[in-house]
């Protein structure tokens, strides 16, 4: 089995694992990356790994959700887009207001999950949703937001956890 990119989007959807995008690294350095586009189908019951049709766009630090029997991938800029099970390839979604990712310019590493057919997203940022059909919305901001928070849907409510900060002198992560 090859080696699967680290910073990949991952969805689950039909007891398959759909994992995708990422990055590897360049040169042995680890802070000189490639921004990855393949997707990556990983069969738990048969053991096997299939290679699936490459996004659209390449994106290190995405998000993936599973929403209306979709795979979708969010994140390293503005785009979305998704995915069904047989098709050959990635169709484009609604753009998303801020460019999510953790790179010059971008809204900060974010994590993602599903509650009731919609994924949100927290970071820095605040807290975003999108739901297929609806698109995307801005929703209140937890009390402090950080960059590379984890979120999770428990019991019909979105949880928004820890997060860092930088402190530019001396520059530690808090």
């Amino acid at each position: 089995m090859p080696p699967v990119p680290r910073c990949s989007g991952v969805a689950a959807l039909g007891g398959l694992l759909y994992i995708f995008g990422g990055c590897r690294n360049r040169n042995g350095l680890p802070n000189n990356r490639t921004d990855e586009r393949q997707l990556w189908i990983y069969d738990p019951a048969a053991a096997s790994l299939a290679v699936g049709p490459s996004m659209r766009v390449a994106r290190q630090e995405c998000g993936g959700a599973c929403l209306g029997g979709r795979v979708y991938a969010f994140g390293w800029d503005r785009s979305c887009e998704s995915f069904g099970p047989g098709e050959l390839a990635w169709r484009a979604e609604a753009e998303c207001p801020i460019v999510l990712g953790g790179g010059d310019g971008m809204a900060g590493q974010f994590s993602c999950t599903v509650l009731d057919g919609s994924a949100y997203m927290a970071g820095p940022f605040g807290l975003l949703s999108f739901s297929p059909g609806e698109g995307w919305a801005t929703l209140p901001a937890p009390p402090t937001s950080g960059g590379c928070p984890v979120v999770a849907a428990h019991r019909g409510e979105v949880f928004v956890m820890g997060g860092f900060f930088y402190d530019p002198v001396p520059g530690p992560n808090v």
